[in-house]
């Protein structure tokens, strides 16, 4: 495994770190000697953030597809692997199971390794000694974060304490799901008393206690542990919101007072580096790179891989205070046909002369703000009800561009109110990992726990009436209604930022839903899906080369 660890080069957290010159081989008893030396053995641990299957690229797809947030277009078709996740029919050797194992785990090492290194460092002056304790609580945050994310994922799960115990028994029996929770709480315990709440502006993005207490309160979320919670929720510092919803997936959303976690993207150059790293090329033949491939994937007029899926779409519909009501969120978040999805597309307009493609031609319309002012001409969204593709006809070019050119497609994180067209290195925002919205709605699910309906009415009724959203408020909130209204407001006001997967798992855990039920109904699903899917699947692998990995139903 210390392969692994020799692999540590620049990561996607700050400038500063990023800019460090990585020795060309690593020695464990010789290296780790000085605060330059140190600081790479936590930038090792960044880094992973952008690895494979993590935010560069592929935990997008993962966990949207797997949520009912995105289907995969014609484009995609050909990649069982992806498909198969959208569809609950994928099976252990499915490269993704495998990935993810090996990305948190991967994680958790270099974390674990780090607290080693940094505890056996020798500092020499008071700010070395105390720039070490900072990086210890960092260290210990990324050993709870992996472990969490495999324990929701996998259940049951192989833990290691320490470098050591990789080194002297790399092969593990499982260890029991609320053995490892404990161990993730004092990991972050750890963190919360080490890391500062906030760093200076070189520093951005790395961990602050705001971080080590949000991940706390998921935590005891997550076990039903709601005092707990509510207390972790309510120490954390932040509160300011972004002051546009849009704006806060845009390049330049780094600095918004919202973000508690995130994950920085920078392109570099191509001089320093190659922004299709994403494709497994992070460490070995990426360089400096840590942009982000979303907004390339995702884009209707780039790569167009992804669709939002109609019954997602209509999920903006909803009674709110007896009436029919359509969510704002969704001329933020969704293209479409001005209902549901925003019509306008940033200013271009096309006519049947000077379109580059048939699908290009839009209708040109004037724009004004909300007191009659002309702001501009622009071009009403192509939207065409979405039709599917054949999965057995794939080499119909001409009926799969007609399926992938339909239907509902991303506004959120793509990049279109700016440019005509993406281009991977623009991938330089940040991806949101932990926001204000996503903690008071925690909060606010904590608050149901406890049958406080008052307060878990409050705080939904905050993030929905905020100046960047402007949503009606919820009149009522009651034993009847309250889950219901948290499942909608998680599933809207964060849409595609990857939690609802999660989310879905801490709920069928406590009783609260029916996790598979859930996801049938949104993927438009009437067959039998096997309970086994509310787990990853053991990768086949682990399970060959670990001896001591006890499987059922050669699943989980």
């Amino acid at each position: 495994m210390i392969a692994l660890i020799g692999c540590m080069i620049l990561s996607g957290c700050n400038e500063d770190i990023l800019n460090l010159n990585n020795p060309a081989q690593f020695n464990e008893g010789s290296y780790f000697k000085t605060q330059k030396e140190c600081q790479e053995v936590i930038a090792a641990c960044y880094s992973v953030l952008t690895m494979r299957p993590f935010w560069g690229r592929d935990w997008y797809f993962m966990m949207d597809m797997l949520s009912g947030h995105a289907m995969g277009t014609a484009n995609v078709a050909g990649d069982p692997d992806f498909i198969n996740l959208e569809n609950l029919v994928h099976t252990p050797n499915n490269m993704w199971m495998d990935a993810t194992w090996r990305g948190f785990y991967r994680m958790s090492m270099r974390a674990l390794v780090a607290v080693e290194k940094l505890t056996a460092w020798e500092t020499k002056t008071e700010s070395e000694a105390a720039y070490k304790e900072l990086m210890i609580g960092e260290a210990w945050f990324f050993h709870g974060f992996a472990y969490y994310y495999l324990t929701e994922l996998y259940g049951d799960v192989p833990y290691h304490p320490s470098w050591a115990s990789i080194k002297e028994e790399p092969a593990k029996a499982r260890t029991p799901y609320a053995e490892v929770q404990s161990k993730i709480e004092e990991a972050l315990n750890i963190a919360l008393g080490k890391v500062p709440e906030s760093w200076e502006d070189k520093f951005l993005g790395r961990i602050t206690k705001d971080a080590a207490r949000a991940m706390l309160g998921k935590l005891y979320l997550t076990q039903g542990n709601y005092d707990k919670a509510i207390t972790a929720f309510e120490s954390i510092k932040a509160s300011s919101y972004h002051p546009n919803y849009e704006k806060l997936f845009d390049v330049g959303n780094h600095k918004s007072p919202e973000i508690i976690f995130q994950v920085l993207h920078k392109f570099w150059g191509w001089d320093q580096g190659n922004s299709y790293y994403v494709f497994d090329g992070k460490e070995t033949w990426g360089g400096k790179a840590t942009n982000c491939a979303r907004q390339m994937e995702y884009g209707w007029n780039d790569w167009n891989n992804v669709s939002i899926p109609n019954n997602s779409a209509n999920k903006f519909r909803y009674t709110l205070n007896g009436s029919d009501y359509i969510d704002p969120r969704n001329q933020f978040i969704i293209y479409g046909d001005g209902e549901i999805g925003s019509d306008r597309w940033y200013g271009f307009h096309y006519t049947k002369d000077n379109a580059p493609s048939p699908d290009k031609v839009g209708e040109l319309v004037e724009y004004f703000d909300e007191d009659g002012k002309f702001i501009d001409d622009g071009t009403k969204y192509p939207y065409k009800p979405y039709v599917p593709y054949d999965p057995d006809n794939l080499d119909d070019d001409e009926a799969n561009d007609a399926s992938s050119t339909s239907g509902y497609k991303w506004k959120k994180y793509c990049l279109y109110e700016t440019y005509e067209n993406m281009d991977i290195g623009f991938g330089e925002f940040s991806s949101v990992l932990i926001r204000l919205a996503d903690v008071k709605l925690m909060l606010a699910e904590a608050y149901i726990g406890k049958s406080n309906y008052d307060k878990a009415k409050t705080l939904i009724n905050e993030v929905r009436t905020r100046d960047a959203v402007k949503a009606e408020a919820y009149s009522d909130l009651n034993a009847s209604n309250a889950m219901d209204i948290l499942h909608r407001e998680r599933f809207i006001e964060l849409y595609g930022e990857l939690h609802y997967w999660f989310d879905l798992v801490r709920w069928d855990r406590l009783g609260k839903v029916d996790m598979i039920e859930e996801l049938k109904k949104l993927k438009g699903i009437t067959r039998n899906i096997d309970a086994k899917y509310k787990k990853f699947a053991i990768p086949t692998q682990e399970k060959d080369t670990n001896p001591l990995m006890v499987v059922e139903n050669n699943w989980n």
